[in-house]
């Protein structure tokens, strides 16, 4: 259900303060690969204060600091790759969502004699996603229509334990369960199968791990590169993931495919038609 990877952990950064989110391992993970020249640049996703995604090419560990924290609604990052290439980057590390993750990797394999500047991807940090959600609906439906807030007055999203939460900038939580905001959900993310980013070097999420842990699937030579740096330096720490933690994971990896299966039948039965390989 999670696709192949070669070792499953619990991860909490050690040099990242602030804004992280659950255990902070992506930004961990990332301001290590840039202090030690794996990567000269990261591509991230950043906000305004009204939580406006912002694709942004962070060239300094405060930069890659400063955009942490998950963003819940749709952002077109893959824009800043082409950026990162136009300013002369040589080795980017990117960030992103599974369908995000899925076309970098495409793009690396091209066969065609297409010159994109892709061999300059060298790093792809995917995310755990079930679905994500349209600004708009998002934050008229929901942050002002539901819990009369205005986008400037939250500080944080999180969902956990089946709960879609919104804290404000007063510390107070409001919530409501997560199978209640379908409505708000973007459309594009109904036919996707892919729950952890299964083509990325090192997938994270907050799935299965305790509370200020984040979930780490390592995938890759390169990813394992990565993490053995990091951890060999106390730049993050590691705790086993427990085996009901790997079970939940796997549960909600296979929901989600579920998922997608049926909307490739209502599609079909609809009379369109729906091409996916895996």
């Amino acid at each position: 259900m999670l696709g192949f990877f070669r070792k499953a952990v619990s991860v909490q950064s050690n040099t990242t303060k602030g804004k992280i989110q659950d255990g902070g391992a992506v930004t961990g993970l990332l301001v290590h690969a840039l202090q030690e020249g794996i990567i000269d640049c990261a591509v991230v996703t950043d906000k305004d204060g009204d939580w406006r995604t912002i694709p942004k090419v962070a060239r300094t560990s405060e930069e890659i600091i400063g955009a942490a924290g998950t963003k819940y609604t749709i952002s077109n990052s893959i824009i800043a790759v082409q950026e990162a290439i136009e300013k002369g980057c040589k080795k980017i590390g990117f960030v992103g969502t599974p369908c995000q993750i899925q076309a970098l990797r495409k793009a690396q394999l091209l066969d065609e004699p297409y010159e994109l500047g892709q061999e300059r991807i060298v790093l792809l940090i995917g995310l755990f996603c079930m679905e994500n959600f349209d600004y708009d609906a998002l934050m008229e439906g929901l942050v002002k229509g539901i819990f009369g807030l205005l986008p400037k007055d939250v500080e944080r999203f999180e969902i956990k334990k089946g709960m879609f939460r919104v804290i404000d900038k007063d510390g107070k939580s409001h919530e409501i369960k997560l199978e209640e905001t379908d409505k708000f959900t973007f459309i594009g993310c109904g036919p996707c199968f892919d729950f952890s980013s299964e083509l990325a070097d090192i997938s994270v999420g907050s799935v299965g791990s305790p509370d200020g842990w984040s979930t780490v699937l390592i995938r890759t030579e390169s990813g394992q590169n990565l993490y053995d740096s990091a951890l060999n330096a106390g730049d993050i720490k590691e705790n086993a993931l427990s085996e009901k933690g790997l079970t939940l994971t796997n549960k909600l990896a296979s929901n989600k495919i579920k998922r997608f299966e049926k909307c490739a039948r209502e599609l079909e039965q609809s009379g369109a038609k729906l091409s996916i390989r895996r």
